[in-house]
């Protein structure tokens, strides 16, 4: 059976907040366990919507400045750890930019230094062999000068050891990698094709929205409907 309910007091004082909060919670309760089955019904439940108002808007008046005390409380207690571990955690990721960066260019000039004393080995080794084939040849063992002309000259690996120290786990980069979009119709016509699965392009359901919203019944979209709810 259906009760009409009517709008809860209005609390100013600590124990009548306790009070406020029971009716209000009945009120809710109440409203729920509420059926709209007669035409009696639909009319008694627009008092409730009227009583439901009501009490959040009182609710809202009776704790909002303790809300907002505590709100602002939390938000300086906030800021007091945040922005300082955000200075030191910005200054580390800073250094640390610049160490992954020296790293990169010593071991650039490592790898530039190792290339040219392999070049320069490579060219030893063949000019030695050469003139041992030379050699050969002037002592008349022309065989033994065209295998030594026919055969492969590989130089000695030339290995130089980095000099930057070795990076802690605090330093040492990590390789991250993510995807760059560098033609969207392609891959679109890849998704259509079915060479890629269709989780690959996500549908841009705030613009959908937004184009519904305007366009209503008039909203003409591939694949897409616009769909009316009351709210």
């Amino acid at each position: 059976m259906n009760t009409v309910i009517e709008e809860i007091p209005q609390a100013e004082t600590l124990p009548a907040i306790v009070e406020t909060k029971t009716s209000t919670i009945a009120l809710v309760n109440n409203a729920r366990a509420f059926s709209v089955i007669t035409i009696n019904d639909r009319v008694m439940s627009e008092g409730i919507s009227e009583a439901l108002q009501s009490a959040s808007k009182k609710w809202d008046e009776l704790t909002l400045p303790n809300k907002k005390a505590t709100h602002n409380a939390y938000q300086i207690a906030l800021r007091l750890h945040d922005d300082l571990i955000a200075e030191l955690d910005g200054a580390r990721k800073a250094l640390k930019q610049k160490q992954i960066a020296f790293d990169a260019e010593q071991e650039a000039i490592r790898c530039a230094e190792q290339a040219r004393l392999q070049a320069i080995a490579q060219k030893q080794a063949e000019d030695e062999a050469l003139a041992m084939a030379a050699q050969a040849e002037a002592a008349g063992d022309h065989e033994i000068a065209e295998a030594i002309v026919a055969a492969p000259v590989v130089a000695p690996t030339v290995r130089i050891a980095p000099t930057a120290p070795t990076p802690s786990r605090l330093t040492a980069g990590r390789s991250d990698w993510t995807a760059e979009i560098v033609s969207l119709i392609e891959l679109v016509r890849a998704v259509a094709a079915g060479t890629q699965p269709i989780e690959l392009l996500l549908p841009n359901q705030v613009a959908l929205n937004r184009m519904a919203k305007a366009l209503h019944s008039g909203f003409k979209v591939p694949g897409v409907r616009a769909v009316e709810r009351k709210v």
